[in-house]
């Protein structure tokens, strides 16, 4: 069984504090690799604001939940270098599960502090959401992802429905590929299957 798919390039970007190996690396074994939740949102600049806005919001976000007591979860900026993407940055917050994510909302929901980070943001950036489950194919064997990186991202929608066993089946051979070309290979890759988002848009995202 084979799934088809037509990529085109999203963007490629520079990586802020990009580390996804907290999900785990695909194993040699056959077993399914382990999936985390993205919670994904593509943003542009509102007229005037600028990068020092946001890093301001970011400051206003770690004060706020440490005043509110609620700890932050791992986030990553990347920002445009160049593409298609309709805008200047991705912003991904990661989540060891689906239940970790809904637990989180709860929290930040019944807390005016963390409300009023929302506002500040949002008079920052202009956003659209999306949520995602992630899942590892390949990570090379030492690789430092301490530094910023580049990355390459494209958005895939299959020729036909989604194959969940296609799909598998891809990783495994993508993983194979980039294992065996060591230390030319990229640190990483990742694929992403959204779960919301737009229905006309991309069912499968790969970094």
């Amino acid at each position: 069984m084979t799934t088809t798919l037509t990529a085109r390039p999203l963007a490629i970007l520079l990586a802020a504090m990009i580390s996804l190996t907290g999900f785990g690396a695909l194993a040699d074994s056959h077993e399914p690799p382990p999936q985390g939740v993205l919670e994904s949102f593509m943003c542009s600049f509102i007229d005037g604001k600028d990068r020092d806005d946001l890093d301001s919001a970011i400051q206003y976000h770690l004060k706020q939940a440490e005043k509110a007591g609620i700890p932050t979860v791992p986030a990553y900026l990347w920002t445009k270098f160049k593409g298609t993407a309709d805008a200047d940055m991705i912003w991904h917050n990661a989540y060891e599960s689906t239940a970790a994510f809904a637990a989180q909302m709860d929290v930040e929901a019944a807390s005016s502090e963390m409300t009023a980070v929302n506002d500040r943001y949002l008079s920052v950036v202009d956003c659209m959401p999306m949520l995602g489950k992630v899942s590892p194919i390949h990570q090379q064997e030492g690789a430092d992802n301490g530094e910023d990186r580049f990355i390459v991202s494209y958005a895939c929608r299959t020729h036909q429905a989604p194959n969940p066993a296609a799909f598998s089946d891809l990783h495994r051979h993508v993983n194979g590929e980039l294992t065996a070309m060591g230390e030319t290979s990229p640190m990483g890759a990742f694929a992403i299957a959204p779960v919301t988002g737009d229905p006309s848009g991309p069912n499968a995202v790969y970094v």
